[in-house]
């Protein structure tokens, strides 16, 4: 800045000494010396103010306007609902049941059977009692007699054991049947002795006897 002042201030000399010389040189004797100013004089000018006035500096530059800040981003879109379970397909319907088979027609009705034809009674023995089953048992367990007679006679019967012990005399009583069967069944004594007794039948005064395994 000091040295444009200096250059500025030496123009102005050379200009006015330029303007003005020509009535100086008139006045001046022929072979006068032109006087130039030295730096030192330079300077003491310099110094004093100078009649021309000094610029203002130019305002600095207004600051750029700040930029927009950036828009905060958009919120994330919200997460998308799980998808619902599909429902299970409905069940096949259960197939129609086939149309009902025409019932066949009942059987006729089987004949009545014809009416059973009586069994005639077995005409009574010529002894007038016969034996038809006789079973014996051991001690203890129970004996069959059963005996053919004419049908209502009343029948008793004795039983003797192995020992020729008389065990019963007209003992149990029975009246025939309508075919003219009669049975006993009696159970045989615990201490009665093993072997071969005998027993004896009597309907209406008609006797047979038979042997028994004990």
């Amino acid at each position: 800045m000091k040295r444009m002042a200096i250059a500025a201030l030496g123009l102005v000399l050379v200009v006015g000494t330029a303007c003005g010389g020509g009535k100086e040189d008139e006045a001046a004797a022929p072979g006068a010396a032109t006087e130039v100013a030295t730096p030192m004089e330079v300077e003491t000018q310099e110094a004093r103010p100078s009649p021309t006035p000094v610029l203002p500096s130019p305002p600095p530059p207004a600051p750029p306007p700040p930029s927009p800040s950036p828009a905060p981003p958009p919120p994330p879109p919200p997460a998308p609902p799980p998808p619902s379970p599909s429902p299970a397909p409905p069940p096949p319907p259960p197939p129609a049941p086939p149309p009902p088979s025409p019932s066949p027609p009942p059987p006729p009705p089987p004949p009545a059977p014809p009416p059973p034809t009586p069994t005639p009674a077995p005409p009574p023995p010529a002894t007038g009692v016969e034996f038809i089953s006789v079973l014996g048992a051991p001690p203890n367990f129970d004996a069959h007699v059963t005996v053919q007679t004419t049908p209502g006679a009343s029948c008793s019967i004795r039983y003797i054991d192995p020992s020729d012990r008389l065990r019963s005399a007209d003992w149990l009583p029975q009246t025939a049947d309508a075919n003219g069967r009669v049975t006993w069944v009696w159970r045989i004594a615990f201490n009665s002795p093993r072997g071969t007794g005998s027993v004896t039948v009597t309907c209406d005064g008609k006797s047979a006897t038979a042997s028994i395994a004990i």
